[in-house]
């Protein structure tokens, strides 16, 4: 550890080979324990100076420039090959030159083949890293980068010239220059180039291109990608280019998030310039701007070779620009184009893009309107999760499906249960179905007070689930200390998202009476007005009776109106066929007339015993099959089955109702009519002869429609006929 005030110059070293290395790092392995640093000159402009040396790492210290004028950092020339920098700070002096005498890493004009650059940090310069081979005719193989950090540059963040298949993966490049300048530079990098998972970020005013290719050429079958990335300018009123593909040729640009925001015309999210066979597809461009979110211009469309499934979203008048005219929305820019029949128009939230974080926030997490396709190229995201649904731009969102997770309150046996008494217990039963992944899952259990929305009291529980399995299950937990009345009951689920990182989930609330022990709240079915466990016909006739018989005693009619968390969201929970805790009425029989938990007995209640019609609960014990009444619609088993020749079958209307009864084949076919007539409510017996008619199975189906209620029932039997 120390300051080292040095300037070294690497030439070759005999002996050095892939095998036998040369490593010079700090003793300790931390990069703030050791520092290099020097003040250089115009004759030997450096720090340290690759000439030639090949099969050197460097790694683990920081080296400086002292130098305002002659600061780099690093320069590489000579040929210098096989090297590798790894968690380096490299820090060059402030800048407001473009000069690339100012940029700290530097690599010009020789081919300077398999540079491996990684968890590296630039500061400052005109350029945080500059690095160029020969010529167009003799490129540079084998160059790495991959997560490194530059940031405070003036002129060019990352600047990669003449390079062979460069792979420029996961680097974050960032600044706030107020001068024109370039993120991520790709110049006359040729044939299977990678540019994933990088982030550029500019909050500076000035001319800014964030992430570009220029003269990029690749072939098919080899095609060039620049994927995974998060691109980032926003700055005021100047020119914004986001993603800037520029006389690009077999380019695959596939799931960028790029976003802009300048009031300039010339914001443009996307930006395409002539080029040929660029395929654009699950990218995200947004403008927040005045500008467009995308815009092509070739002296024709055919330099795109297709587009798809990509989101476009601008606060300018226009959408897109495409071919020598602006389109102002999708519809417009399908019909020009002949792309992008998946493409769609929406605005979308991402974390923080003030600060550059486009990750995908609520709603656009959950939204799967930004569901894609799986492309074989684009496996992870700009994270390194897995690709599962995917999404459109670089952020696979880490989500959890809505309605996989779900809880409600249940008694110690597991039936609905929607009161408890205080103090005591309650179950919790919980469901989570998503994801597959196995998951140690906390329940937190918050209770607000309605009305007031106060939170008064918190308990937590703790579930796992396995791997492949749907989690389904309760536990009784202690309510101990809340006064009587209605609660609000929040459920915070801590579990596995679809990346298999935890998260908060917040399924829809609950509701929850608390009464003291020894009371009993009134628990509705909604459209049982009888509480016989059946929603029937025989439900219109005790409201219409109960209504009748209030007219004696207004009081009857009105009371305490139930409480359902989930009202401001879901409009018909009131209507849903689940037991519902209201506080007594001034009759017993009150708060059950009352379907729809308003506090008000009237003929709209009518409503609920319709929509659940013939449903049951656990309180409802099932009939005998033979007997009948004029409380439901229903019809019998024929007997006696088998039978030869005939056999009696029953049938019920609880209304004047149209009722027919037809027999079929087990072919389909009619072979007779036994009802097809208006009948008064009543049970009716009816005699099916089959004399005419070979053995075998026969079905018996009954349509019934009642002409009061209009409710419609249908039932089919089979019936056996042996000769």
């Amino acid at each position: 550890p120390g300051t080292y005030t040095e300037q070294i110059e690497l030439n070759e070293i005999n002996g050095a080979s892939a095998v036998n290395t040369i490593t010079f790092e700090s003793f300790t392995g931390n990069n703030n324990n050791v520092f290099l640093e020097y003040s250089a000159s115009s004759s030997s402009n450096y720090t340290v100076f690759f000439n030639g040396a090949d099969h050197i790492t460097m790694k683990n210290m920081t080296i400086r420039a002292l130098n305002a004028s002659y600061s780099h950092v690093i320069e590489v020339e000579g040929g210098a090959e096989y090297n590798t920098l790894d968690n380096l700070i490299l820090e060059g002096q402030p800048s407001t030159s473009t000069s690339t005498n100012r940029a700290v890493l530097y690599s010009s004009d020789d081919e300077d083949n398999y540079w491996t650059v990684k968890n590296c940090r630039f500061l400052n310069g005109s350029s945080a890293v500059y690095w160029e081979g020969s010529s167009t005719s003799s490129l540079e193989s084998g160059t790495v980068f991959e997560n490194n950090i530059a940031e405070n540059f003036y002129y060019y963040g990352m600047r990669f010239a003449y390079q062979n298949a460069p792979y420029v993966k996961g680097n974050e490049i960032k600044s706030n220059t107020t001068y024109t300048s370039y993120g991520l530079y790709m110049y006359y990098c040729d044939n299977a180039m990678r540019v994933l998972g990088n982030s550029i970020f500019y909050n500076g005013s000035g001319s800014k291109y964030g992430l570009r290719l220029y003269y990029c050429d690749a072939s098919t079958g080899a095609e060039g990608i620049t994927a995974n990335n998060f691109v980032t300018i926003d700055n005021g009123s100047s020119t914004a280019y986001g993603l800037y593909i520029y006389y690009a040729d077999y380019q695959k640009v596939y799931f960028n998030t790029s976003y802009v925001n300048s009031t300039s015309s010339s914001g443009r999210a996307i930006y395409t310039y002539y080029g040929d066979d660029v395929q654009l597809s699950h990218n995200i461009g947004y403008n927040a701007g005045s500008g467009y979110a995308w815009y092509n211009y070739p002296s024709s469309g055919t330099n795109i070779l297709a587009s798809d499934y990509n989101v476009f979203y601008t606060n300018g008048t226009s959408l897109a620009y495409y071919s020598g005219g602006a389109v102002a929305d999708l519809p417009a820019l399908q019909a020009a184009s002949g792309t992008d029949a998946n493409s769609i128009e929406k605005n979308v939230y991402f974390a923080d893009p003030a600060n550059g974080d486009l990750h995908l926030v609520s709603p656009s997490e959950d939204d799967t309107d930004l569901h894609g396709m799986l492309l074989p190229e684009v496996t992870d995201d700009i994270d390194g999760d897995n690709r599962i649904v995917p999404f459109r731009g670089a952020d696979e969102a880490c989500y959890i499906v809505d309605g996989s997770i779900w809880f409600d309150f249940v008694n110690a046996s597991g039936d609905p249960k929607p009161y408890v008494n205080v103090p005591g217990q309650i179950g919790v039963r919980y469901h989570v179905e998503f994801p597959e992944f196995d998951s140690d899952i906390t329940i937190t259990l918050n209770f607000y007070t309605v009305p007031g929305n106060s939170l008064v009291y918190t308990t937590q529980l703790y579930v796992q689930k396995q791997f492949g399995v749907t989690l389904d299950g309760y536990t009784m937990v202690n309510v101990d200390n809340i006064a009587e009345g209605f609660y609000r009951v929040e459920a915070v689920f801590n579990t596995k998202n679809s990346c298999g990182g935890y998260r908060d989930y917040i399924p829809a609330d609950n509701s929850l009476l608390a009464m003291q022990n020894g009371a009993d709240p009134c628990v509705v079915w909604p459209g049982d007005v009888n509480n016989d466990g059946i929603a029937n016909y025989a439900d219109k006739k005790a409201l219409a009776g109960y209504i009748h018989d209030a007219n004696l005693n207004p009081l009857w009619l009105r009371g305490p109106a139930r409480y359902r968390a989930d009202a401001s969201v879901n409009p018909l929970t009131y209507l849903e066929w689940k037991p519902q805790a209201s506080l007594p009425w001034s009759t017993p029989e009150g708060c059950y007339m009352d379907c729809d938990g308003n506090g008000v007995v009237n003929t709209f209640d009518n409503i609920l015993f319709k929509k659940n019609w013939m449903r049951t609960h656990g309180a409802f014990q099932a009939k005998d099959e033979d007997v009948f009444s004029a409380a439901t619609f229903d019809m019998s088993r024929n007997f006696p089955n088998p039978f030869n020749p005939s056999t009696t079958i029953n049938y019920s209307v609880p209304e004047r109702s149209h009722v027919q009864i037809i027999v079929t084949d087990m072919m389909g076919r009619e072979v007779a009519t036994l009802v097809n007539e208006t009948v008064e409510a009543g049970v009716r017996s009816l005699t099916f002869d089959a004399a005419n008619l070979p053995s075998g199975v026969y079905v018996a189906t009954a349509s019934m429609q009642g002409t009061e209620t209009g409710l419609t029932f249908t039932k089919t039997i089979r019936m056996t006929l042996s000769k």
